[in-house]
């Protein structure tokens, strides 16, 4: 199946717990796209054999992820797969944190998942935290599928079981319409072809799921809102790059450092090496400005108006690690600042929004969401 290069890219998490089977399930992908190359596909079953290991699709993926980075920096490194003209990206989260980091990095804000559920297992709370976290970052329709239906002997009554189960998970974590439906990643069985083993479901395939469910995202008209622009670095011939948070940067807009008054106009704007004039909100892009920027640094918030400035903030948080110091740090964009974090809530449960409130050292323009570290690692996510 060709892939269009042209098409609009629709990503999709792939979420559950490890072992579940999400890296069989894309490599399986890859080949019955055929998204990965025959030759290459040889080359991984001999090396296999030769190494006395069994040969899992999941060693696709592996080798496709190699030549990936690569090709290119990225901070994550999506299986890319085409289908009746469309193109999805497909993200395995192995970790909260991956999740977090994923979700937030701009390269896939995905409104889409995939939840997968070992069939013998049932679902677990490792799937429930992604579930929570996925929803609080805003995905908005997700497939549950059922994975390993062989290890149950297809039988259609242990699949509505843990169907069953699935369903009331579900909709406890915000997904009460969510399609639930079996599958074997192995065989490829209801990925994309229907399965004499599973020919009892009367559903859709995996695939005719997501194309009924998963689409490009419409681009709407937002209300006009003040530009920020998040710093990232300054390079050596005077370049800023960051990432567009919030409103439109363009040629000869005026802006300032958030809360400076000094004025900057912008000469160009390029994405990559390419000059394109504009970038949108989620765009990473780098300016050249007038005069040269001396005093612009990482964690700078560049704008082309007022903007508030907090130093207190009371908003609801999802824990993956209950704090164990005070040395906690928040980070929104590039900014950084040292904080104190206060819980509101009598019970602490990790992966379940509580509010907090929250104190800054030094003060942040707020936008959208952002993270507070212990020691350099994540340990909860927040929105404004």
């Amino acid at each position: 199946m060709n892939r269009k290069r042209t098409a609009a890219r629709i990503p999709i998490v792939v979420l559950g717990e490890k072992d579940h089977g999400k890296s069989t399930l894309l490599g399986r992908l890859l080949y019955e796209t055929r998204a990965f190359p025959n030759d290459r596909l040889s080359e991984i079953r001999k090396a296999a054999k030769k190494s006395t290991r069994r040969f899992e699709w999941a060693h696709l993926l592996d080798s496709f992820r190699y030549e990936r980075e690569n090709e290119m920096t990225l901070d994550t490194v999506p299986a890319i797969v085409g289908i009746n003209g469309a193109v999805y990206e497909f993200i395995d989260v192995p970790g909260h944190r991956s999740l977090i980091k994923n979700m937030l990095s701009g390269a896939t804000r995905a409104r889409y998942a995939i939840a997968l559920v070992d069939a013998a297992e049932g679902i677990k709370p490792q799937t429930i935290r992604h579930l929570n976290i996925a929803r609080f970052l805003g995905v908005s329709h997700l497939i549950a599928v059922i994975n390993k239906c062989d290890r149950i002997g297809y039988s259609r009554e242990k699949f509505t079981r843990a169907e069953k189960l699935t369903a009331a998970a579900l909709r406890k974590c915000a997904f009460p319409n969510a399609a639930v439906l079996p599958l074997v990643a192995t065989t490829g069985d209801n990925l994309i072809r229907r399965s004499h083993h599973l020919a009892w479901f009367r559903g859709p395939t995996l695939f005719q799921a997501i194309e009924k469910n998963f689409h490009p995202a419409v681009s709407r008209r937002e209300p006009r809102r003040g530009l920020l622009f998040a710093v990232q670095d300054v390079y050596a011939d005077g370049m800023v790059v960051g990432r567009v948070t919030r409103g439109r940067v363009r040629c000869g807009a005026a802006l300032s450092i958030v809360p400076d008054t000094r004025a900057y106009r912008v000469r160009a704007v390029f994405s990559g090496s390419r000059n394109v004039n504009t970038a949108g909100a989620g765009d990473l892009a780098g300016l050249t400005l007038v005069p040269p920027p001396r005093k612009i640094i990482r964690g700078d918030m560049l704008s082309d108006g007022t903007i508030a400035l907090y130093s207190r903030i009371a908003t609801r948080c999802i824990f993956i690690k209950k704090p164990s110091t005070r040395a906690i740090t928040f980070e929104s964009g590039f900014q950084e600042s040292a904080a104190h974090v206060k819980l509101l809530e009598k019970r602490f449960i990790l992966g379940t929004p509580l509010m907090a409130a929250i104190r800054l050292r030094k003060k942040c323009a707020l936008n959208g969401e952002f993270v507070l570290k212990e020691r350099g690692a994540i340990i909860a996510l927040g929105k404004i």
